[in-house]
């Protein structure tokens, strides 16, 4: 990649990223298992959590965590939540990601923990 298109490529990103229209951004980081046993006939065997996974377990939190903060229509018309995932780790470091989610209603700022368990 160029000069060119480097630029190019954080200019997009930072209108994509852009803020000023949400209502309450929220940073998390989202740390998971490294590795579950799996039962595997006479004895059980580790699976590896790789980047595939991180990515699918991301997507479900998503889907989990828009569908308690906005209800049924984020089923029914597939509405989500803003969110800005960074995934970190790999070559033996642990796999997480940082977010910035975006919380669009205010009735629900005071208890964060609430949605989130």
């Amino acid at each position: 990649m160029n000069r060119t298109q480097a630029i190019k490529h954080q200019s997009s990103f930072r209108q994509f990223a852009q803020m000023d229209h949400w209502a309450a951004p929220h940073a998390v980081t989202l740390t998971m298992k490294q590795g579950v046993p799996v039962a595997n006939g006479q004895r059980s065997v580790m699976a590896i959590l790789d980047p595939e996974k991180a990515s699918q377990n991301l997507g479900h939190f998503h889907r989990v965590l828009s569908r308690k903060v906005l209800g049924k229509p984020a089923d029914r018309f597939g509405v989500k939540l803003p969110m800005i995932p960074v995934i970190e780790g790999g070559n033996g470091k642990r796999i997480h990601y940082h977010i910035l989610i975006d919380c669009p209603r205010t009735d629900i700022l005071s208890e964060p923990d609430r949605i989130l368990s």
